[in-house]
């Protein structure tokens, strides 16, 4: 089940990843939309993992 987790967390951030990048049409350009996606994906993650440790140590 974890497996599935890493899979649906790789394919968000890939998806995120892209369609940021969208907006970023300059090929010479720093891909600021990468830069994004995984600013986003760190702030997330860093938010869920101290939610759940926050829940479960109790």
């Amino acid at each position: 089940m974890q497996y599935l987790y890493i899979f649906i967390g790789g394919a968000f951030g890939a998806a995120l990843r892209y369609g940021l990048s969208l907006f970023n049409n300059n090929s010479t350009a720093f891909p600021i939309g990468t830069l994004l996606a995984n600013l986003t994906g760190a702030t997330l993650m860093g938010l869920l993992g101290g939610t759940i440790v926050k829940l479960f140590s109790k």
